[in-house]
């Protein structure tokens, strides 16, 4: 278990973001690792290929090579990750990961809430779900805040939130 733990989460970056292709790779020739596991690391290593192929600039910035690799690699992703899940509900290691894949490459009727949800099923206290999930909404937050402002000013509440003073 504490391999496992330094392999994945070591300070830094760790030695299977260094190594992905090749840890990946190894994983698939062992017998003994659970199916799962290997799917799971698989589905983690195409979410770092597909950010490593986008990079992390603005989107408007990435170019028609840098989509095709995410786009695909986030593909890839989304099928061993899913298959994962499938193996092993009730874990959250793999749904807390689908998380982030539905935000990038979302399929209908699949949403991050629909991810997490599946998460907490499994474990109420996985924690990288939680962060995930607030990152999904980000983008919402932040377009409230501008629905907010356009408002008719009757219909903004004045003060805090739950503050019935007029």
């Amino acid at each position: 278990m504490l391999v496992a733990h330094l392999v994945l989460y070591d300070p830094g970056v760790s030695f299977f973001e260094r190594n992905r292709a090749a840890v990946v790779a190894a994983l698939e020739r062992t017998e003994w690792v659970d199916p799962w596991a290997r799917l799971f690391l698989s589905g983690r290593r195409y979410v770092e290929d597909a950010w490593a192929a986008r990079g992390n600039t603005y989107a408007s910035k990435v170019k028609e090579e840098g989509w095709k690799g995410f786009t695909e690699s986030m593909a890839l992703a989304r099928r061993d990750l899913k298959v994962s899940w499938q193996a092993r509900p009730d874990g959250p290691e793999a749904a807390s990961r689908m998380i982030g894949v539905t935000m990038a490459d979302g399929d209908p009727g699949e949403t991050p809430r629909l991810w997490f949800d599946r998460v907490v099923a499994a474990r109420i206290d996985y924690m990288p779900a939680y962060g995930a999930l607030i990152n999904s909404l980000r983008g919402v937050l932040e377009r409230s805040t501008e629905v907010v402002q356009h408002l008719p000013r009757p219909l903004v509440p004045a003060g805090p939130v739950g503050d019935r003073r007029q």
